[in-house]
């Protein structure tokens, strides 16, 4: 736990405190250790007398963070970070805007407009194939990463193979695919 010396954090937490208090249940302030004479005042205060409160040093205002959700929420942030860093490389390496909504859930135009973003060009039509001997190894990396989510599957493809697209790797994996007609 740490005290807030900060004036305009301590305003911005005095009034949120402030506005909670009209709202929240006398019981549960009663529970938090705040006295019931302390709440009835506090429920008074304009906006100038919570000014005036936050310039004053009491009273002290202390954050405490818990140590479980910090964990979490810093998990939470690699985990989007990491989608950003993969959208980001998908889309600068070739992926098509059905390839991004399958694998990120990415509209198609939220994929247009990041590749204009990056200064891509579009490309349409089907991609063309390497040659088969290259499309033997990759058809074969691919089915020795099948413990990989498709995302990562499809980095750790792009990545053994830079020289193609992932719009032309998607082609060759999909070649044999009905579903991809």
């Amino acid at each position: 736990m740490f005290t807030l010396q900060d004036g305009p954090i301590r305003l911005i937490v005095l009034a949120h405190v402030v506005a909670r208090l009209q709202q929240i249940a006398t019981d549960d302030l009663l529970q938090a250790g705040i006295e019931p004479d302390q709440i009835d005042r506090i429920r008074t205060l304009d906006a100038s007398d919570i000014e005036r409160l936050a310039a004053l040093p009491l009273p002290r205002i202390e954050l405490a963070l818990d140590r479980l959700s910090v964990n979490s929420g810093l998990r939470q942030l690699a985990i989007l970070k990491d989608v950003h860093f993969l959208e980001q490389y998908f889309i600068r390496h070739g992926a098509s805007p059905k390839m991004m909504k399958a694998l990120f859930t990415m509209r198609f135009s939220t994929t247009r407009a990041l590749r204009q973003e990056l200064g891509l060009k579009s490309r349409y039509g089907r991609p063309g194939l390497p040659k088969i001997e290259i499309r033997d190894c990759i058809h074969q990396f691919w089915a020795a990463q099948s413990k990989l989510n498709s995302r990562q599957r499809y980095y750790e493809l792009h990545k053994a193979f830079p020289q193609h697209r992932f719009d032309t790797l998607h082609a060759v994996i999909t070649e044999f695919d009905r579903s991809e007609r």
